[in-house]
């Protein structure tokens, strides 16, 4: 045991003796505190990774919305409804497109159940006309009869709006 305390001795004077020295690095007062030294990061990747790596942060684009207008009755096309089709069937945002939803809407005249064929009919001749276009993208359609309407169907003092329940009647193209 003596041997183990005298073999220590010389490490404990040296203990003794570096307490004794004063600190190089002391430590800050606590009235002021030091900030930080800034770093600046920098990886370790090569350049080439850091942009393969690099998140995508672009926006998603917004939906391509399309309306097209019908008759009073039925859901038969017009020539101004076909034009309309050929240019967005044609266009290269339906050529880049994931997903078509083709909405039927009708105005308040007729029942409730009458107008939500007639606007799943609606829905359905734009999405024929489409594909015989050869747009070949999924194409999900939804019939809302007189549901959302972007115009009342009457003025303000009850009378009868044509114009407004014409524009009710519509089919809107939503390309996302």
């Amino acid at each position: 045991m003596n041997r183990i305390l005298h073999g220590a001795a010389p490490l404990l004077a040296l203990g003794a003796v570096a307490c004794d020295r004063p600190n190089p690095n002391p430590s800050p007062s606590p009235s002021k505190p030091q900030a930080a030294p800034a770093i600046a990061a920098k990886s370790i990747m090569r350049p080439a990774i850091q942009a393969e790596a690099a998140p995508v942060t672009a926006a998603p684009a917004a939906p391509t919305i399309v309306t097209i207008a019908f008759a009073y009755e039925g859901y038969a096309l017009d020539d101004t409804a076909r034009a309309r089709l050929d240019r967005l069937a044609q266009a290269s945002t339906t050529a880049t497109a994931t997903s078509i939803v083709i909405r039927g809407h009708t105005d308040a005249s007729g029942s409730d159940r009458a107008n939500l064929r007639i606007s799943m009919a609606r829905a359905i001749a734009v999405r024929d006309y489409l594909a015989a276009a050869k747009v070949r993208v999924p194409m999900t359609l939804v019939a809302l009869g007189e549901r959302r309407p972007v115009r009342p169907g009457a003025t303000p003092d009850g009378a009868d709006d044509p114009a407004g329940r014409a524009a009710n009647r519509r089919v809107e193209i939503t390309l996302r």
